[in-house]
């Protein structure tokens, strides 16, 4: 059932995706890793859409956590950071905020690096939506290394530019100077034109 949902037009899914789930809402034995995947082909359909919110509770009504045994703590991490995401492009910064928070409580357990690179870059996402630029920045760094583990390197870049951006927009402190100084030092590294053109080379390293 999940497989045939998978294959087909976003709009189909859209269309059957429901009709799959009442179906095994009507069964007394239900397999959860079935359902997750019907969940989830019909989340991506509606995101498809532009209906990030309906993706969201389509597979936030699964109660996710009552089943972790079940699905395993990878999926549970999986599908609290997507969740998250379609809160994002929701514009619900609460709802974002609450499940890449669930997520935050497993992610030590997980070992694909796909995944928890989804979650670091979502994570910094919903603390920039909430003006927490300084936490932000810290993970687009992580992001932005080069010997960052399940980053393409073309994308370190776009990373190291976002750091900078939520940096000079943090509060003054600490933290801000620490990574201010090491911004510098990363962004000598690129050729013209850099992420520090215009912003990083105007700041001190010591703000």
């Amino acid at each position: 059932m999940a497989t045939g949902l998978e294959k087909l037009p976003k709009e189909k899914t859209a269309e059957f995706g429901p009709k799959f789930l009442d179906l095994i809402a009507s069964k007394t034995l239900t397999n959860e890793k079935n359902e997750y995947r019907i969940r989830k082909a019909l989340a991506a359909a509606y995101s498809y859409m532009e209906e990030p919110s309906q993706a969201a509770r389509v597979l936030a009504s699964m109660h996710l956590d009552q089943i972790k045994d079940k699905v395993g703590v990878s999926t549970l991490v999986e599908a609290y950071v997507a969740i998250s995401d379609y809160y994002l492009d929701a514009q619900n910064n609460a709802d974002a905020y609450s499940y890449i928070a669930k997520a935050a409580k497993f992610i030590d357990e997980i070992d694909d690096i796909a995944i928890v690179c989804k979650y670091k870059y979502c994570y910094a996402q919903v603390h920039d939506a909430n003006l927490k630029f300084g936490q932000a920045a810290s993970l687009y760094y992580e992001l932005s290394q080069k010997g960052s583990v399940g980053v393409p390197e073309e994308e370190t870049k776009a990373f190291l530019e976002k750091a900078v951006i939520c940096t000079i927009l943090a509060p003054p402190g600490t933290q801000r100077s620490r990574l201010l100084t090491m911004l510098y030092k990363d962004c000598l590294l690129y050729t013209s034109p850099s992420p520090r053109d215009g912003l990083l080379s105007r700041m001190p390293s010591s703000a």
